[in-house]
């Protein structure tokens, strides 16, 4: 990147002037690489081949290139005789199969190219997790303005339906196992909060419903309340990522089935643990996990359980939308826990 300096006569009435500037002049590389998408997560023993899309771009004219070569994990590279030099931009796809052998974790793709000497690479990182997740599960979603809840379903490989306005005020909720309430929903969607009795009846007559985080105003002040018991949100929060975590029910389903929560499941949270944890809720909701930031007082209500006539409800304070974007393991499973309580185990 060469430096430019520049030199510019202006004249303003009859005053003339001189500009000057000093710069950097951004040169575009003579080819580039891209893999879509540039991360994802893929249960470990999943049975469906991970779809990757490659594409050469080429920014000037320069010698014929090398064939494209991609490298998948624990695989020979393979030649995808792509010959780029003939147009400007050049795709092909690839797929993955997970081999029997291969260990949870971070595994790379790459592509490559040379030309005039030079290589030109891109790479995708696809973590593996050891998730499991109920068999058959059908899933609906009232989606607020955050596209997380879906694309993480559909990593899990889980059925899924975004519920609509019809959906919610007058749909058959009945065939679905799980309803989530995604982010701040009881704000974004006036037709969920004037339908929430739907909800939970739903509930009472043996759905599962999830409801995660809100804020205070958009929670405390309903009338009727949200909630099918008691439960006012506060403004407490976990602010360290890290902060320890004290099981309270160790042998409650959402720690135990189908994956088993250990200490490793909450490692590697990004930015926080959670928001506007509850403050006062009801004896009827079970207190699973404790989380406790440096020199405050521990936060039990991050996840409260309770039974609801024959169905079950569960509001989260956690911050999944930020560790399933982020693709931390632990955050999936402790997820398709939540999704899968109450359909087996």
């Amino acid at each position: 990147q060469p430096n430019v300096h520049a030199v510019a006569y202006l004249k303003k009435g009859e005053t003339p002037g001189l500009a000057e500037m000093e710069d950097r002049l951004e040169i575009s590389p003579a080819w580039e690489v891209w893999i879509s998408p540039e991360e994802t997560l893929v249960p470990l023993h999943s049975t469906e081949q991970v779809d990757l899309s490659i594409e050469t771009r080429r920014h000037r004219e320069v010698d014929s290139p090398s064939p494209l070569e991609v490298t998948l994990p624990e695989s020979d590279p393979l030649d995808t005789m792509i010959q780029p030099s003939r147009a400007r931009r050049t795709s092909t796809s690839v797929d993955w199969k997970i081999p029997d052998s291969a260990d949870p974790g971070e595994h790379h793709v790459v592509a490559k190219l040379e030309s005039g000497g030079r290589t030109y690479d891109a790479t995708s990182i696809i973590t593996l997790a050891d998730v499991k997740v109920a068999e058959d599960l059908n899933v609906g979603v009232v989606q607020s303005y955050d596209d997380t809840l879906p694309k993480a379903l559909d990593r899990l490989g889980v059925s899924y339906s975004l519920l609509n306005e019809s959906d919610v005020r007058s749909g058959d909720l009945s065939g679905y196992d799980t309803i989530l309430i995604d982010i701040r929903a009881y704000l974004e969607r006036q037709d969920l909060v004037e339908s929430n009795g739907r909800f939970l009846k739903y509930c009472s007559e043996g759905g599962h419903l999830v409801v995660f985080y809100h804020k205070t105003f958009e929670w405390n002040d309903q009338d009727p309340p949200l909630a099918p018991l008691p439960l006012l949100l506060s403004r407490n929060r976990i602010t360290d990522e890290n902060a320890p975590v004290q099981i309270l029910d160790p042998d409650h389903p959402i720690l135990n089935w189908p994956n088993k929560i250990g200490p490793s499941d909450w490692e590697g949270w990004v930015q926080e643990r959670g928001l506007y944890f509850p403050g006062e809720y009801d004896k009827g909701y079970d207190e699973i996990v404790a989380f406790t930031d440096p020199n405050e007082q521990p936060l039990r209500s991050g996840i409260l359980s309770a039974k609801v006539g024959k169905g079950t409800y569960v509001y989260t304070s956690l911050v999944f939308y930020r560790e399933l974007k982020a693709l931390v393991p632990g955050a999936y499973r402790l997820f398709a826990n939540l999704i899968s309580y109450g359909h087996g185990g």
